[in-house]
């Protein structure tokens, strides 16, 4: 079936180029999957054309209008400081593996650590966090203004962001 958005179409050739990206229990899930990728980088790409902005590259052009219509906040140092007591248990050094030829292998937990010993790692995952959570909505209204036709996209619209966020 001839997919299209806003009546560019996504070929049968460049889904089955982009589904080795998508690992799947199925060739169907696969193929869907890429086929969300494909759709949503193409919305990305149109909405870069349309705002002006220009590249050779597509990603470039992707993460140039990621950086110009897609704020990240940068988490404060309260929102790291609840991420911390909420996850205390779980925020551990690495955990250690001795190998011995004798004996079976040993594994020793990791120590608990400090605030600020987690802080820097704490702040990038709630960044990453939000950039996802930001691209997602954005992918998100892109797709709810697009006219998308051959696909039913009925509770993909997040799976479609979340490809988005990938790109």
């Amino acid at each position: 079936m001839l997919i299209t958005v806003n009546g560019v179409e996504i070929s049968d050739a460049a889904i089955v180029t982009e589904m080795p990206h998508h690992p799947a229990p199925s060739r169907d899930i696969a193929r869907y999957s890429a086929t969300l990728a494909l759709i949503a980088k193409e919305l990305l790409l149109q909405e870069a054309a349309r705002l002006g902005i220009a590249d050779e590259d597509e990603d470039d052009r992707i993460t140039a209008l990621f950086e110009r219509e897609v704020p990240i906040p940068e988490p404060d140092e309260a929102a790291c400081q609840r991420f911390f007591a909420a996850n205390r248990e779980r925020i551990r050094g690495g955990d250690l593996f001795e190998a011995s030829h004798i004996q079976p292998h040993r594994k020793t937990e990791g120590q608990p650590l400090t605030y600020d010993m987690a802080r820097d790692r704490i702040a990038s995952y709630l960044r990453e966090q939000g950039q996802r959570h930001a691209v997602s909505q954005y992918l998100s209204r892109l797709t709810g203004r697009a006219d998308i036709r051959g696909i039913d996209l009925l509770g993909a619209t997040s799976s479609l962001a979340q490809q988005g966020a990938r790109q």
